[in-house]
């Protein structure tokens, strides 16, 4: 039986040209690659169709083209709420309040907010105070809480979570800087809930990192804030985009979330396949540890997350 040899002198100048000659309008790197990508796959379609080339050797291209056509071609984790114990398989771990796996809908949580219960005094904290001790510093608060707790664990035990605390899982994983993580959420009305949100966030070792908060905006729920925020070693939140959605996120309605930043720091969020915040910021340059989700106040739940990386 003969075999047939690839015919590389009919596919040969033609892949030259695309390495050489770029459309005028790439003038961005991924841009540039995304056109030579296009052109590529032109190429072995037409060598496919006039049978220029055997077909083993046209699959090793579309092979390389789909790998270099993937910003983030690693897959990290996959990982879907669904333990039949109520509590999170590894490598998620539940460090602060109360969040249990629910077989509807995945990860859940209830949080009770300051609204639910008033104070007694006008000495209330504004928004922005609210915000950075929430955002900044929960995690670091947290991790010290879990620590001293293992000098004392029969008090610890002892112990019932505050519902009026933020509820907080964590799952350590080796993430590199540019990252996309999409996952499947849903919220439901409860007392208090506008002034609550759900928080996800990747972090380093000394705890700073990229927190994404998800709230609701008025509107009974139909209407919803998105915020993308910095957070320094020492708990310190800075704002760097921030993004309204007509998104009925308290009306128990899943909600698909994609949050990618690529190598250079182009940093996107999508909303249920609708881009909301697109913007370039560079931090963070070194990779993360972790991931994590904070429920700051409402009834909230994360179905399934993935994460993908460099």
């Amino acid at each position: 039986m003969s075999v047939r040899l690839p015919m590389l002198s009919a596919l040969a100048p033609a892949v030259a040209l695309v390495l050489l000659v770029t459309p005028a309008r790439a003038q961005e790197p991924r841009e540039k690659l995304d056109a030579l990508i296009r052109d590529l796959n032109t190429l072995i379609d037409k060598g496919a169709q006039r049978n220029l080339a055997d077909p083993w050797y046209l699959d090793e291209l579309r092979g390389l083209s789909r790998r270099y056509s993937e910003t983030w071609p690693r897959l990290l984790m996959d990982h879907t709420f669904d333990s039949q114990s109520g509590t999170p398989n590894a490598p998620w771990r539940v460090r602060q309040g109360r969040m249990q796996v629910d077989w509807t809908r995945g990860l859940r949580s209830q949080v009770e907010t300051a609204a639910t219960h008033p104070a007694q005094d006008s000495s209330r904290p504004s928004d922005e105070e609210v915000v950075r001790e929430i955002v900044g510093g929960l995690l670091g608060q947290a991790l010290g809480t879990q620590e001293r707790g293992r000098n004392r664990p029969q008090q610890q035990a002892a112990e019932r979570p505050d519902p009026s605390k933020p509820a907080l899982a964590v799952a350590d994983l080796s993430i590199t800087n540019a990252f996309r993580l999409k996952a499947e959420i849903s919220g439901r009305d409860m007392p208090g809930a506008e002034d609550g949100g759900l928080e996800l966030g990747v972090f380093q070792p000394s705890n700073a990192g990229y927190r994404l908060v998800l709230k609701p905006a008025g509107g009974g729920g139909n209407r919803g804030q998105v915020d993308l925020i910095a957070v320094s070693g020492r708990g310190s939140a800075r704002l760097i985009d921030s993004a309204r959605i007509e998104v009925p996120i308290l009306k128990d309605q899943a909600v698909t979330l994609v949050w990618s930043r690529n190598p250079g720091g182009r940093t996107t969020i999508s909303i249920n396949d609708s881009r909301v915040i697109s913007v370039d910021d560079r931090t963070f340059n070194d990779p993360f540890s972790g991931v994590m989700v904070v429920n700051t106040g409402g009834d909230w739940a994360v179905k399934w997350m993935i994460l993908h990386g460099t």
